[in-house]
């Protein structure tokens, strides 16, 4: 993997899932500028919030053939095993995609991030093990607390 951050303000970013993953995938993505699309079936409290504040574009429903056609970056989110797979199985090259479910099936990760007015860390076990990123996140974030 190459570190790198992107702009993506201009991007069209779609989320499959409307759950506790989603919702934090979605919390970054307005954060930086995006207006995602949401396709789910049940969202969580938080996204129908952003979908009634103009946040988030939410589809209501349950993935369907095609969905991913017209997005740059797909986020793959949901307990669905079948529907996480059709998701997968429509991507085409080029297309940004990070599966939270199957890791090595994503393109690029997403970093812990401990962000402060001198600058940003970014945390990263590659996938394998979110806790240990969750721990170092909070400890460099004590660390970090006077800055």
């Amino acid at each position: 993997m190459y570190p790198v951050l992107i702009e993506i303000s201009h991007l069209q970013v779609l989320v499959v899932g409307g759950g506790r993953i989603a919702s934090r995938k979605l919390t970054e993505l307005i954060a930086a500028g995006s207006r995602p699309v949401v396709i789910a079936p049940k969202v969580s409290e938080k996204i129908r919030e952003w979908a009634d504040a103009g946040l988030v574009t939410l589809k209501q429903r349950d993935f369907c053939s095609g969905d991913t056609e017209a997005f740059d970056m797909v986020f793959i989110a949901t307990d669905q095993p079948k529907v996480n797979d059709a998701v997968f199985s429509e991507l085409r090259p080029g297309q940004l995609v990070n599966d939270t479910t199957v890791a090595s099936r994503g393109n690029f990760m997403n970093l812990a991030l401990v962000k402060k007015r001198a600058g940003t860390v970014g945390i990263t076990t590659f996938g394998t093990d979110p806790a240990t990123a969750k721990h170092w996140k909070e400890k460099i974030n004590r660390l970090l607390a006077d800055d």
